[in-house]
C-alpha cells in the first residue's frame, strides 16, 4: 500500500503478454506524501496491434487489428486510528478505443477501489483489497456494462532482514477463488549507507549521525524472487522467476512467468526511482495494537 510511504516515487512497468510482441501493458505512475496523507497519479495501458495481412489465415484481408484500452487513476492513502493501520482508494477514469467501427468498440468508464494494510507485528502484514467496489463502463453502441468486483487478500512475513515470503488470494462476486499464489524474496547482496554527510567516519560516528539527524541508510543490493501461481478457472499452475537491482534511489526489477508452451512466456520490467529524505522511525505498536491482533486472526480466518 502507499500509506506506508514516505518519499516521492516514480514507477515504470512494461510487460510483453505471453512473448506475442502485439499484447502489450504499460504503467507510469507516481506517489507523493503530502502530512500525513499520500497522494497518488497513475496511467496504464493494455494494447493489441496485429496485422491480420501478415498471416495466411483467412482473416487476412482484414488488414490491421487496433485495440486500446486506457486508465487514469488518482490514489489517496493514510494511517488512521494507529500508524500501523493503512486505508486507501483509488478513483479511476476508463477509455476503450479501437478501429473495430462497426463493432462501435468505443467506451468510457469510471471505477472506485477501497483497500486497507494493517501491519500486524514488524514481520507479519496483511492487506486486503474490493476493487471496482463502483464500476460501470458505458459503449458507443448505447450498452452500460458493470464492472466486477474483485476480492484479493495479501499476507507477507519477513522471515529474515533478507528474506520473505507472500501469498495471495483473488476472487469476485460470481467465483470465491479464481486464483492463489505463493512466493518469495531473497536478497543475495544487501548493503546499506549513511548519508554523504557521514562517509568515512567510524560506524560509532555514523551511527551518532543517524540519531542526530534520523535520516535513514540508503539501500544498495541484489535480489532474486520466485513464485507459484494456480489458476482455480482453469486449473493451470504457472511459475515466475525474477530479480531485482537497487542502487540507492533506483530500483530495476525483471520477471519471468511462464506459460503454456502453446501460448508462451510473459516478461515484465520495472523502473523505479525516489527522490527526498526517508524517515527512519520505527513502527509503533501499541496497547492499540494487542487488541486488533485477535480481531485479525479473526478475519483471516474468515477469509481463507
Amino acid at each position: 500500500g502507499i500509506g506506508a510511504a514516505d518519499r516521492f516515487q516514480f514507477s515504470s512497468l512494461y510487460t510483453d503478454l505471453y512473448g506475442l510482441d502485439y499484447i502489450t501493458q504499460t504503467y507510469l505512475g507516481f506517489i507523493v506524501p503530502w502530512g500525513k496523507t499520500v497522494h497518488g497519479f497513475s496511467y496504464a495501458t493494455n494494447a493489441i496491434s496485429f496485422d491480420f495481412s501478415t498471416s495466411s489465415s483467412v482473416f487476412s484481408s482484414l488488414g490491421t487489428l487496433k485495440y486500446k484500452e486506457t486508465t487514469i487513476a488518482y490514489s489517496i492513502a493514510r494511517s488512521i486510528l494507529f500508524r500501523n493501520f493503512y486505508v486507501g482508494a483509488n478513483l479511476k477514469y476508463y477509455d476503450v478505443s479501437s478501429n473495430l467501427q462497426q463493432a462501435q468498440g468505443q467506451a468510457t468508464g469510471s471505477g472506485l477501489d477501497v483497500g486497507a494494510l494493517l501491519r500486524l507485528t514488524q514481520k507479519l502484514s496483511m492487506g486486503v483489497s474490493i476493487k471496482n467496489i463502483v464500476g460501470t463502463t458505458e459503449w458507443k453502441s448505447g450498452l452500460n456494462e458493470e464492472l466486477p468486483m474483485i476480492y484479493r487478500l495479501g499476507i507477507q512475513y519477513e522471515i529474515s532482514d533478507r528474506g520473505r515470503i507472500l501469498a495471495d488470494l483473488v476472487g469476485d462476486e460470481d467465483v470465491s477463488l479464481h486464483y492463489g499464489s505463493v512466493g518469495g524474496e531473497w536478497w543475495v547482496w544487501k548493503s546499506y549507507r549513511m548519508d554523504e554527510g557521514a562517509t568515512g567516519s567510524s560506524p560509532r560516528d555514523r551511527y551518532f549521525r543517524y540519531l542526530q539527524t534520523r535520516s535513514a541508510p540508503t539501500l544498495y543490493g541484489m535480489s532474486i524472487r520466485g513464485g507459484i501461481k494456480q489458476d482455480m478457472d482453469a486449473s493451470v499452475l504457472n511459475l515466475s522467476t525474477g530479480a531485482g537491482l537497487r542502487f540507492g534511489p533506483l530500483k530495476f526489477d525483471y520477471a519471468l512467468r511462464y506459460n503454456d508452451a502453446e501460448i508462451g512466456n510473459t516478461s515484465f520490467a520495472s523502473l523505479s526511482f525516489e527522490l527526498g529524505g526517508s524517515k527512519a522511525a520505527a513502527p509503533v505498536y501499541s496497547q492499540a495494537m494487542k487488541a486488533v491482533l485477535p480481531l485479525a486472526a479473526v478475519l483471516v480466518t474468515l477469509l481463507a
